[in-house]
């Protein structure tokens, strides 16, 4: 191939999807594909057999967690009179890669001081080519333990409820301005004293 033609393609693949190449989580193959979200509704979701699949956190479909994430916002959004989010894929990979780094990297927090190259939440919306729009993030360390059974549904609307329980977190997720959401869930590698704790991102952004 021309080196002018190779240059060419590697720029139109952007330094997030670079990344995301090279998470094994994202790339295995998934229940839950992203065209999906524009095809369930929120009700159709919540009724329907992978939602309600019981976890493993040794071996879980990330990209169904990420879904159930978006459902459960969506149904605590219609519950206090707000509108759906839509889904946006460069949101949910921005949650993704910044979940991925706290998992990876040890840490919980907005901001990133352990890769410079995605410090900021801004810096993470860049890498998927969204810029200048507004935006906010919401993140969750939580757990679940190991001798409860527990669906993906379950645990993301204990998500939902951990941040409803936080004011500026409840804030982010009832706002009327945003209107995209995309969310990343992950688990620890190892369980702890009987518990899996689980790290989540939320990325909302007015498109």
């Amino acid at each position: 191939m021309p080196y002018f033609l190779l240059s060419l393609l590697l720029l139109l693949v952007s330094d997030g999807q670079k990344y995301l190449s090279e998470v094994s989580l994202y790339q295995k193959a998934s229940s839950f594909e992203s065209t999906i979200y524009d095809q369930r509704t929120l009700k159709e979701f919540v009724k329907s057999a992978p939602a309600n699949l019981v976890l493993d956190p040794v071996n879980y479909d990330l990209h169904l967690l990420n879904a159930a994430l978006h459902f459960a916002t969506n149904e605590n959004r219609l519950k206090h009179g707000r509108s759906e989010f839509k889904f946006v894929p460069a949101l949910r990979d921005a949650a993704v890669l910044h979940t991925n780094e706290m998992i990876t990297r040890n840490f919980f927090d907005h901001y990133n001081k352990k890769n410079r190259n995605y410090y900021s939440p801004e810096q993470r919306l860049n890498a998927f080519d969204i810029k200048n729009v507004a935006s906010a993030e919401n993140c969750d360390y939580t757990y679940i333990d190991l001798n409860k059974s527990t669906t993906y549904l379950q645990l993301a609307r204990e998500i939902v409820k951990d941040f409803y329980e936080s004011s500026g977190h409840k804030k982010n997720m009832l706002n009327k301005t945003y209107t995209h959401l995309g969310c990343g869930v992950m688990f620890e590698p190892k369980s702890k004293k009987g518990v899996w704790y689980v790290k989540a991102t939320q990325v909302f952004a007015k498109l």
